[in-house]
């Protein structure tokens, strides 16, 4: 049996949803269904060690993503193609289940509201409190969503990193001295600077009828050609929002099931 152990004293709520993808023959086409499985629990661990013990439990074709705020962390595991999950099921009843619903985690998380942001690569987020304490020190108003995704499909990968969220009334000498700070720890290609505005605050929240605490910006990168990627999540999708870096246009808006 696969098992669950004890890390530390420290516990956080987590929300796991579960989602299916599964190919169709006829149309050759990918379909991603709606989650088949939502369980809110208190864990004492971390993505890692969790999310190890999923490998044995769902076997290859799965793709983990993971998003946590404080001590709010909302995991989905996506499927590739039917299987058994009573193993999952089994290890998943080895914690303690909390009655918060899912509207709370996304709740929680939410970080729109913010207009400056720093997405930072940062493998198992060993620099994560001592940014903390830098930003602490300077008296700004932040948010830091750290995100994780790890997959198995024939080859394996893990990214981790963390999103650093800022108010819009930030002052401009207090943001260049942190992002002179950051850039001294973390070389270029680790390291995006980038603005949510409300121009593609406003399109995303009335493209899909949402309200401001029903998303959260769980990520941005920076494609060729001065694109900027950012990816926005709700209980349901996965938003993709590609945006110029010269003129700010949306250029492109694709969502998925997650």
């Amino acid at each position: 049996m696969v098992s669950l152990g004890v890390t530390s004293n420290y516990m956080k709520k987590i929300l796991i949803e579960l989602n299916l993808e599964e190919y169709d023959q006829e149309n050759q086409v990918s379909l991603d269904l709606e989650n088949i499985f939502i369980r809110q629990f208190e864990y004492d661990g971390s993505f890692a060690d969790i999310s190890n013990q999923f490998y044995p439990a769902l076997g290859e074709g799965i793709l983990i993503t993971s998003d946590s705020f404080n001590d709010i962390e909302i995991i989905n595991v996506k499927l590739i193609g039917q299987r058994d999950l009573s193993a999952f099921e089994e290890l998943l009843n080895q914690l303690k289940e909390v009655s918060v619903d899912q509207d709370y985690f996304y709740r929680e998380i939410s970080n729109i509201d913010l207009t400056k942001y720093i997405q930072i690569e940062d493998e198992d987020f060993k620099d994560i409190e001592e940014i903390k304490t830098f930003l602490d020190l300077k008296k700004v108003e932040y948010r830091i969503v750290q995100n994780a995704v790890t997959y198995e499909r024939g080859a394996s990968g893990f990214f981790s990193g963390f999103l650093v969220g800022f108010s819009a009334n930030i002052a401009t000498e207090v943001f260049k001295e942190i992002i002179i700070y950051l850039k001294s720890r973390y070389k270029s290609n680790k390291f995006l600077e980038a603005d949510l505005t409300e121009k593609i605050k406003t399109f995303i929240i009335k493209e899909y009828n949402l309200k401001p605490t029903d998303l959260f910006l769980s990520k941005i990168e920076l494609e060729t050609d001065g694109i900027y990627s950012y990816t926005f999540r709700t209980k349901k999708l996965k938003i993709n929002v590609e945006v110029s870096s010269k003129n700010g246009e949306i250029i492109k808006l694709v969502s998925h099931k997650k």
